[in-house]
């Protein structure tokens, strides 16, 4: 007899035909697919037979299924065993009644462990019968989980939907100060142009304009011109007469007569010379330009033989539009440009420190902080907390310190981890970094630290920033048993 059949007659003999259990049903395989397992009858010989799923032209005897030899290229005869390779599309599926089925990788089939996580029902070790079914049990426990665990989840969706609102209330404070400052902007920017406008405007005021209105007063002055000269010629004679007279005191009076009021009259009359000729340069600089205006205004004329071409003859209108547009026109326009260039300029660094403020804020809500920018809600926010023997400090989107140490400054999201780096050098090695996993939690706590590779640290963090609401199979895949309990 050959091994193959020594080996179907001795699992005949102890466990009968392992192939149908609970009924009709093949072991390994769904409810949902027992029909592609349905035996082919011959209603002649009454002989069944069965086809290999991934390739129907190979033709087996019914009772080739689970028999512990791999016959069909696709491992499709032994869903109850682990004679075929593996292929991770291939499990094995556990009742697992009262409690929720599960699918096993087959190569841990009849390997002598209870995998109670997956087969509550211990049917993963059905050649030995070692392992207890226990379904009942375990999902006490998980029902209890399940209870805890969406009571936390709710706690932790509240915590996080308070996170949105501060998030949202950020964000939105800085699209409104972002466009207060876009409008201010505009409307220096409508104001510098004014500027420009209006002190264009006032460089082309004709000078004809000015000195028209202004040559009454011109005449006017020039008339008083000569009067104040004879007058101040007139002064001037009485003042050199009476300064000789008093020169004539200092010289002559005896400084021996003890006479107060002549001390007093020389020595005044001593410190008026000593300071009369700066007072008497005033004057006569004053004196000289009036002069200077009035000869240089019999000097202008135009002629020209065009009667097209306005004539100016000599008088008081010519030497206004000359001296006008000389020294009192330049000097004013002097004084305005210099005071518009001043606002110019004042006006441009107020427009350029506008126009920075703006990249700053188009830049800051271009950056990423996550889903509906969660982390605004937490942006300078510090996580404190003493672990083996140290004291770490997590700043969000800032820092993070071991002790005194920096171990790294944020320098990005990914997923649901914080990215630091660029942290203190370590003694012969790199720079200090670090990468804190954020974890679903009511609240933000730091349950674990750990250096995988020389100055490179890991955290974990619990957050309510990364929760989301969990499925069954997402709350069933973190379940895990007490084995306490069982």
């Amino acid at each position: 007899m050959s091994l193959r059949l020594l080996i179907a007659a001795v699992l005949l003999t102890i466990y009968g035909n392992i192939s149908v259990v609970c009924g009709a049903e093949v072991i390994g395989i769904p409810p949902n697919e027992q029909d592609l397992y349905s035996p082919i009858v011959n209603h002649e010989t009454g002989e069944k037979t069965w086809r290999c799923l991934g390739d129907p032209n190979i033709v087996l005897n019914y009772d080739q299924i689970n028999d512990n030899y791999c016959d069909c290229p696709d491992g499709s005869d032994e869903p109850g065993t682990n004679a075929c390779p593996y292929d991770f599309s291939r499990k094995f599926y556990c009742h697992n009644e009262g409690h929720i089925p599960g699918y096993l990788d087959n190569f841990k089939l009849n390997d002598g462990v209870c995998d109670y996580e997956i087969c509550c029902d211990g049917s993963d070790e059905y050649l030995s019968g070692k392992c207890e079914n226990k379904c009942v049990e375990i999902h006490q426990q998980y029902l209890t989980y399940l209870q805890a665990s969406k009571e936390e989840m709710d706690i932790s969706l509240s915590e996080k939907k308070k996170l949105l609102v501060i998030a949202q209330e950020r964000r939105a404070l800085i699209e409104s100060r972002l466009k207060d400052l876009e409008k201010e902007l505009e409307m220096s920017l409508k104001f510098k142009d004014k500027e420009i406008e209006s002190q264009s405007v006032e460089d082309d005021v004709p000078d004809q304009l000015v000195y028209s209105k202004l040559s009454p007063y011109i005449e006017e002055l020039q008339m008083n011109i000569q009067g104040d000269r004879n007058k101040i010629e007139d002064y001037s004679k009485k003042i050199a007469y009476l300064e000789g007279i008093l020169s004539s005191l200092i010289e002559n009076y005896n400084p021996n007569f003890n006479d107060l009021a002549v001390k007093d009259t020389v020595n005044k009359f001593r410190d008026y010379v000593s300071n009369k000729d700066e007072k008497e340069g005033i004057q006569t600089n004053s004196l000289n330009l009036l002069n200077s205006l009035s000869k240089e205004s019999e000097k202008l004329s135009y002629n020209s033989e065009n009667e097209s071409v306005e004539i100016f003859y000599p008088g008081i209108s010519n030497m206004i539009h000359y001296y006008y547009s000389s020294f009192v026109k330049s000097y004013m326009k002097n004084e305005e440009k210099e005071d518009f260039a001043d606002e110019e300029e004042k006006t441009t660094e107020d427009i350029e420190s506008l126009k920075d403020e703006i990249a700053k804020f188009n830049e800051d809500l271009a950056k990423d902080y996550g889903k509906d920018d969660i982390l605004r809600s937490v942006e300078s926010q510090w996580i404190k907390k003493r672990l083996a023997g140290y004291s770490y400090n997590i700043g969000f989107l800032d820092s993070i310190y071991q002790d005194n140490t920096l171990i790294g400054r944020y320098s990005r999201l990914e997923g649901n981890k914080l990215i630091y780096d660029q942290g203190a050098k370590c003694w012969n090695g790199p720079r200090r970094s670090g990468i804190v996993e954020m974890i679903c939690g009511p609240k933000h706590d730091l349950i674990s630290i750990g250096e995988p590779e020389k100055c490179e640290y890991h955290f974990e963090l619990i957050t309510p920033i990364v929760c989301n609401e969990m499925s069954e199979e997402e709350l069933l895949s973190n379940f895990k048993i007490n084995y306490d309990n069982l």
